[in-house]
């Protein structure tokens, strides 16, 4: 959550535990906007400084504090949306509902995504289409429990689950394990909403 802006020095604060966090927007940030309505990752639009507004919620990444415990950052994502790493445990493909369990909190997840949604960075056994997003359109039935996926989602109000807006799995199948601090880079990065160069 921001709490305030310096829109001289483009350093923001927002809320953390156990103290305040202070982030450097002064270099080559992107700025992403997802509306609150979106479906599909085709709705994301450019944002800028201009987009930000104490008391409302930001997703950042970039570089580790510096000396003087400031995050320096290269992405900046606004309405409420934010990456989450974890494996599949079951799913309910009627329902469009996906249960995983979060790679760096142990806790349970529920992700509501619908077809068009789905992702994988290899290509599905079988499939004749055209990558999109620089990634294959995948089915429920190509997903496996146990499966690492990373999902860009927000919460529903009022609800224990979480809007996918883009789930993407098949690192295993390319022996590729993702961390925490990598994910934003193989969501953000793969569809086109990479960090500034």
């Amino acid at each position: 959550m921001v709490t305030a802006l310096d829109p001289i020095t483009h350093r923001i604060t927002l809320a953390a535990m156990p103290a305040p966090l202070t982030i450097d927007a002064g270099g080559k940030v992107t700025y992403w906007s997802f509306p609150a309505s979106s479906a599909h990752l085709d709705d994301a639009v450019r944002g800028s400084w201009g987009n930000l507004v104490a008391g409302k919620p930001i997703y950042v990444h970039g570089d580790t504090k510096d000396a003087a415990g400031a995050m320096s950052a290269s992405l900046i994502l606004t309405g409420g949306w934010r990456s989450y790493a974890g494996t599949v445990e079951s799913f309910d493909a009627l329902h469009g509902l996906i249960r995983l369990r979060e790679l760096d909190t142990n806790k349970p997840l529920t992700i509501h995504a619908d077809f068009s949604n789905l992702y994988a960075i290899a290509r599905p056994q079988g499939t004749t289409q055209s990558p999109r997003h620089n990634m294959w359109g995948m089915s429920f039935g190509d997903l496996h429990p146990g499966d690492g996926v990373l999902v860009l989602g927000q919460e529903e109000p009022g609800s224990d689950r979480i809007r996918g807006l883009a789930l993407v799995t098949g690192f295993s199948s390319l022996g590729v394990v993702v961390t925490p601090d990598e994910e934003v880079h193989w969501i953000f990065d793969a569809i086109g909403l990479g960090s500034a160069k």
